[in-house]
């Protein structure tokens, strides 16, 4: 049969079960456009149903054509027919959002696949591709339809709330009327409703009775469906009420029932009243923003994403999870399955988590199993391996998945291209417990680094190089070989027995006379600062918070020859000066915490002397003389010498201490914070600390 009768037949049978697949078209310019204007044509899509990816693509029909890495732009459309150009690039995490946003019998077109440059991630979507139809020859096409399964008995309604979304809504509510301090997590896979359900749970308890609710998330564009949904939903709910306020952040019905949308870090920082808060995406917060979320509100929602285009969530759930088994028994889960657009056991779904290995973290075991740190060792894996031994790669790749949110798809394809990019297996008697990627960096000419410093360059994969140069006035950074750990994932079965540490331990030997010095940089979090300090020194501290989790981004090094000892310290030294200075200026927000896990790193690099001399002053203020005001100077002094001298022991009035006195807070901010009763109380707190230092008590 005809290319375009084949492609007929395909659609009807896709529509009959409302799955999707995919076809690759091996055709000249002028067959393939006249091949895909030809079934638009028979299959009477309109504009609003077709979408491309690629600039050579022009529809007759006027539908809509992105640039081949803008994908994502079609988030929230629907569109039956997709076509994806490969003749400027392919773009993993754009490919994978607008495949999306395509519904049940719909197909998605490659076309000019060969014209993508030879590389090992072509090598690799080649293979996957095989199993799609091809398309050589207009008039002739050679394929099974049959391969597909039907039922005749199925019955679809896509336009109605599935059987999840209904359960989800109804569990929501339960929140609201339930008892206190039970939060609902929410799981999903991309694509099945779970933002939306928040929004139309939220929408009929704000008809039913006034409430306030306040949704956050990671960004404000994530959550759109949410306001989507509500307002399609509320005219179907009441003809009584009316809105009396409808901005970006904040909606108000007549009968006094508000929801808001507010940033996670305002949230945790305002503290608003609330009688339901919703999380979307949770998994894109740190572990302390939840923690302190469930603390502060007593009926929480939390939704995340399982696997998507953006990254995947399970290694996050496992965590929280955990958590809450521990702090909130009664909490409950449920899972959204039923896909929205298209039919479960949808197959292009199915090609797209076993191409981009979304769920491999999957087979990642979290049963606790032993062993042993000192027969952990490292093994270098070549590229041609991971082509060669997909399982591994998948193994590899699950990991990384289950470690951090926010492995994407393009992460896969720049493993295997970035021949700067190492990936390391952390095996114990032959069994992988975890893996790391190094990226190798520096060697740069003078010329270059002037040129960063200038801010009129910033080299391609040279993140550690270009920063170090740049935010510390060093050419020495840029100058040297250097590697730079990207990721480090320990599998959830061997966690907690010191793999890590002796993982970094094992690094440093490995790296030894082939690089100057190790880098990495995180999101600040007490825990992982803790880690990385036991080898790793700070040298700098970024000055914006990331919107989503409230962190500063942090940034240490690992010395390894004589050439980087030099400047390793003095970008030390400089930077707690300069902390010192700064902290209340440029970090009020900055978690006291992770002050002192930072300070402690300082510890392990320099000489401590524990018997830090308190001033004189400051010792008749702890006793009762002199005011706050007259003492601050000397105090703030005197707390940074502890601080940096001394092995400072956390007991309960040590962050208040340090937010009072190094990030000057103002004391209502501090007495409400820490539930004291005013400066009195708060005053009391500082004097006790004081006194326990004067005293010699630890």
């Amino acid at each position: 049969m005809s290319a375009l009768d084949y492609l007929n037949q395909l659609t009807k049978k896709l529509s009959s079960i409302r799955h999707r697949s995919g076809v690759v078209l091996n055709l000249n310019e002028e067959e393939q456009s006249l091949l895909l204007d030809r079934y638009i044509e028979s299959q009477q899509f309109t504009a609003q149903q077709v979408a491309a990816l690629g600039s050579t693509v022009k529809f007759k029909n006027n539908g809509l054509v992105l640039n081949y890495n803008q994908g994502q732009q079609l988030l929230g459309r629907e569109v039956s027919m997709l076509v994806v150009d490969c003749h400027d690039g392919f773009d993993a995490n754009s490919f994978t959002a607008a495949l999306g946003a395509l519904i049940g019998g719909g197909l998605v077109f490659i076309i000019n696949f060969e014209a993508l440059p030879d590389s090992n991630s072509k090598v690799w979507l080649d293979k996957h591709l095989q199993s799609w139809t091809r398309i050589d020859d207009v008039h002739s096409v050679c394929e099974i339809l049959s391969a597909f399964e039907f039922s005749a008995d199925t019955h679809f309604s896509f336009d109605e709330a599935t059987d999840d979304q209904v359960n989800a809504i109804n569990s929501i509510k339960r929140v609201l009327s339930g008892h206190r301090k039970r939060p609902l997590v929410i799981n999903a896979n991309r694509g099945r409703g779970k933002t939306a359900s928040l929004g139309m749970a939220a929408i009929e308890l704000m008809v039913e009775k006034r409430c306030h609710i306040i949704v956050t998330a990671p960004a404000r564009k994530s959550i759109e469906p949410m306001f989507t949904h509500i307002a399609s939903k509320f005219p179907q709910l009441s003809s009584s009420l009316h809105w009396v306020k409808q901005n970006k952040s904040d909606w108000q019905l007549s009968n006094g029932s508000t929801l808001s949308f507010m940033a996670p870090d305002d949230l945790l920082l305002n503290r608003p009243n609330a009688d339901l808060l919703l999380v979307d995406e949770a998994a894109a917060l740190p572990l302390s923003s939840l923690q302190a979320m469930v603390s502060l509100y007593h009926r929480c929602v939390f939704s995340t994403t399982i696997h998507g285009y953006e990254g995947c969530g399970r290694g996050f759930t496992l965590k929280f999870m955990a958590w809450l088994d521990e702090h909130r028994p009664g909490w409950k889960q449920i899972e959204l399955t039923q896909p929205i657009r298209w039919n479960e056991h949808d197959p292009l779904e199915l090609w797209l988590f076993n191409t981009f290995l979304l769920d491999a973290d999957k087979e990642v075991a979290s049963l606790s199993c032993l062993v042993n740190p000192e027969d952990v060792e490292l093994v270098s894996v070549q590229k041609h391996e991971l082509l060669a031994n997909p399982n591994l790669f998948h193994d590899i790749f699950g990991l990384l998945v289950n470690a951090h949110y926010q492995t994407s798809p393009n992460d896969l394809t720049q493993v295997l291209d970035d021949e700067t990019i190492d990936v390391i297996q952390i095996q114990s008697q032959g069994i992988m417990v975890g893996c790391l990627l190094l990226n190798f960096e520096g060697g740069l000419d003078d010329q270059t680094i002037m040129d960063i410093q200038l801010g009129k360059r910033r080299p391609k994969g040279q993140l550690a190089a270009s920063y170090l140069a740049n935010h510390l006035a060093l050419s020495e950074p840029a100058q040297q070989h250097s590697a730079r750990v990207m990721r480090i994932a320990i599998s959830p079965s061997y966690q907690g027995q010191g793999i890590g540490s002796k993982t970094l331990h094992l690094l440093k030997a490995h790296l030894n006379k082939k690089v100057d010095f190790i880098s990495v940089s995180f999101g600040a979090t007490s825990d992982l600062v803790n880690f990385w300090g036991d080898a790793f020194q700070t040298v700098s501290l970024g000055t914006k918070r990331d919107t989503a989790s409230g962190c500063y981004s942090v940034f240490m090094v690992c010395g390894l020859s004589e050439v980087s000892s030099e400047w390793v310290e003095q970008a030390s030294n400089a930077f707690i000066s300069n902390l010192q200075i700064s902290l209340p200026f440029l970090y009020p927000h900055f978690d006291s915490q992770c002050l002192l896990s930072i300070c402690r790193t300082l510890n392990r690099a320099n000489n401590v002397d524990k018997s830090v001399e308190m001033p004189i002053l400051v010792a008749h203020y702890a006793r009762g003389g002199n005011s706050y005001e007259s003492v601050l100077g000397a105090l703030y002094v005197y707390l940074w010498n502890l601080l940096i001298h001394a092995d400072v022991q956390i007991s309960e009035n040590t962050p208040c201490v340090l937010e009072k006195v190094l990030f000057n807070k103002s004391w209502h901010e501090v007495s409400h914070k820490y539930n004291l009763n005013g400066r009195k109380e708060t005053e009391l707190y500082i004097r006790q600390f004081l006194l326990s230092k004067l005293d010699g008590i630890r």
